[in-house]
Parts: C-alpha cells; sequence; structure tokens
C-alpha cells in the first residue's frame, strides 16, 4: 500500500473513531474505550478530548469528508468563536504574571496550579495573548510560561539537545504528546521566541524519544524503530507517565505515528508495522503494550492527524 494511501486510511478511522463513539447523550468524545471490554468507562467522557474530536472534523472538511457546511455546523463555529473571546484570560492570572489551573466554583485555588513550561501548556498562553477582549500582558508570558527563563536547559539525550528544560524529567524530555497538544493548530515551523525555535524543540524532543526506543538500554520488549511513541496512558490497570526514559515499559506506538508531521520516514514505520502486524480495526488508532498485549483506545490516540500530511 502507498504511503499516502496508508496515511489517508489512518486518517479516516482517526476521524471514524470520533464521529462513531460520541456519547449518545452528550455527545461528548469518550475519555477512554477498552475493546477488550466496551461497558468499562462507557459513561465517562472529556471535555480536552471532545475539542480533539473538533479538531478533527476540520480535518474531515479539509479532506472533503464533508462539504458546505449546514447552519447548524455554522453556527457551532460562531459559539466557539464567541466561548474564546469570552474567557477571561487575564483573571486567571490571580493579578499575578502566570496563568493558574484548577479553579472551581466549589474550591476555587485550592490547588494552586500554575502553568510553566516546557510542557504541553503553551497554547493558554497564546489564546491569552491574542484575546481581543481579556488579553493577558507580556510579562505574564516571560515569567509564567518561560519561568523567567529558567525553561532553557544545555541538557543533551543521545546527543541532541533538549533545548528546554521538560519539568519534572530531570535533565531528559517528556512524554511526546508534549510536542503535540499545543501545536494542534498552532504551527511550530518558523515559530520563534527570545527562548527557542519550536520547530526545533518538537524535532529534538521526536528524535530523542526515537533514539531512546532504539538503542533501548533497558531491554525492554518491543522498544524498536517500529514501536518508540512513549508518552503517558491509561489503561485498565493503570496510568502512567513517560518521563525519564528507561522507566517506563509501555513501547505506545500511537505517539510515533501521531509524529508524522515531524518525521515522515520514521513515523511511517510505527504506521505500518501497526497496519501489518495486528488487526486494523483495534490497533490502527490504539496504543498496544507488547509485553501484555493490553489493547485499548484514548482520544489521544487519535488527535494528531490532523496535521499529518505526505507534504
Amino acid at each position: 500500500m502507498p504511503e499516502s494511501e496508508l496515511l489517508e486510511k489512518v486518517q479516516k478511522r482517526c476521524l471514524k473513531y470520533f464521529w462513531d463513539n460520541a456519547h449518545p447523550i452528550s455527545k461528548l468524545t469518550k475519555e477512554r474505550i477498552h475493546v477488550s471490554n466496551m461497558e468499562l468507562h462507557k459513561d465517562m467522557v472529556t471535555v480536552g478530548g471532545s475539542g480533539f474530536g473538533l479538531l478533527n472534523v476540520i480535518m474531515g472538511i479539509e479532506r472533503e469528508y464533508f462539504k458546505d457546511g449546514t447552519d447548524e455546523e455554522k453556527l457551532l463555529s460562531k459559539k466557539a468563536d464567541k466561548l474564546w473571546k469570552e474567557v477571561e484570560w487575564n483573571w486567571y492570572t490571580k493579578g499575578e504574571n502566570t496563568l493558574y489551573w484548577h479553579w472551581s466554583p466549589e474550591f476555587e485555588w485550592q490547588i494552586n496550579f500554575k502553568i510553566e513550561g516546557y510542557n504541553e501548556s503553551l497554547m493558554p498562553y497564546i489564546l491569552g495573548a491574542a484575546s481581543p477582549t481579556f488579553p493577558i500582558n507580556e510579562q505574564v508570558f516571560h515569567e509564567g510560561w518561560a519561568n523567567n527563563g529558567n525553561i532553557l536547559s544545555s541538557a543533551t539525550q543521545y546527543g541532541i539537545a533538549t533545548i528546554f528544560d521538560h519539568k519534572g524529567s530531570n535533565q531528559n524530555v517528556g512524554p511526546l504528546f508534549w510536542a503535540h497538544y499545543s501545536f494542534l493548530t498552532l504551527d511550530p515551523r518558523g515559530l520563534s521566541d527570545i527562548y527557542a525555535n519550536y520547530w526545533k524543540v518538537v524535532k529534538n524532543h521526536t528524535e530523542i524519544i526515537y533514539q531512546h526506543c532504539i538503542s533501548n538500554p533497558n531491554g525492554y520488549l518491543g522498544y524498536s524503530d517500529n514501536c518508540w511513541g512513549l508518552t503517558a496512558s491509561y489503561s485498565q490497570l493503570f496510568w502512567n507517565l513517560f518521563m525519564n526514559a528507561p522507566e517506563i515499559k509501555v513501547g505506545l506506538e500511537k505517539l510515533g505515528f501521531s509524529s508524522t508531521y515531524y518525521d515522515l520516514s520514521v513515523s511511517n514505520k510505527v504506521n505500518r508495522s501497526s497496519y501489518r502486524s495486528i488487526p486494523c480495526h483495534r490497533t490502527i488508532l490504539t496504543p498496544f503494550n507488547p509485553s501484555t498485549q493490553i489493547q485499548y483506545v484514548l482520544p489521544g490516540s487519535h488527535l494528531l492527524l490532523l496535521r499529518c500530511s505526505t507534504a
């Protein structure tokens, strides 16, 4: 099968997951689907995953799976724009030069969690800075996201610069989804600030994880150039986070072929390997633990294919 045809198949399956598996009442995206037990967590939905679903609908429109939006779809687009403009981004600073997560009417700021880089959370700073109604100021970005310049790191892994201090990673890189989530709608190519070239950041991040799985210093089953997308993920048994590369034994293919946008040649090895080795209805978009054969589906397994391109 030609690479372009395989990529098209993956993208269609990606959209089909969100389209066919939306919650029957709320229409939101399910938090996860366990293919071995479809009743487990069947009513658990995710706001973030629903955003990924909307992005895949955009991909479907771009691929002409849909044409000529209905009045209802156009209204949805207007609501999304209205929502962004009405978020009081500057209120989430609490009067400080940083953004905060986890406010609720019941618990207010009890968690008191600052959003600081480097991780997956660049986008709220971009949206806040661009807001025409409730913008954050420049210092919020520099002191919050960039942590007064401490976001920078001189560390290297496999001879490759990490560029940023990946929070909590002890001079290593974080889970691969950090290289993706902020860039679903923000093109890292040519994106630079006084700290770094973000295209270089995500390319290096991808290459470090790829090289780690090839070298496989701990001899984990399945790590190879065909199975290298190390990230955070759920199963029926656990949730865990790929951090400090040697610690997690689960080779997750999903982030490998989700990195197609950054390196088509190495990502397509994962894509093609998954397609050939395990039935497509289960694994073309499914994280896979080669040591236990556990298979399960997550919204995060699919979202990045929005940006996949053979160009």
